[in-house]
């Protein structure tokens, strides 16, 4: 029996309905990302001390890679700034 070979080439539509139905078990979230401009930004750096940051992995930031561009979620960057935050309760401490 000979295949219609325009059939052949159709994508199976139960296959790619698997796959959009599998759970998302990377935890990754679908919240928007930011471009290097954006991240550094929100940090108030350069986005070039973020590069540094990258390379040197200086700092453990998470990022997304996304063939040559990189990206930030937001949420990210908002963890880091508060790991990094310091208050007046860190400086009294010091002080005893």
């Amino acid at each position: 029996m000979k295949q219609n070979s325009t059939l052949g080439n159709l994508p199976n539509p139960s296959a790619a309905h698997q796959r959009d139905s599998l759970p998302n078990t990377t935890g990754a979230t679908r919240e928007p990302l930011l471009n290097e401009q954006q991240a550094a930004e929100f940090l108030n750096i350069r986005p070039g001390t973020l590069a540094c940051w990258r390379v040197t992995k200086r700092y453990p930031l998470p990022y997304v890679k996304i063939g040559r561009s990189v990206r930030y979620r937001r949420s990210d960057l908002e963890a880091f700034a508060a790991a990094r935050e310091q208050g007046a309760d860190d400086l009294a401490q010091g002080d005893e």
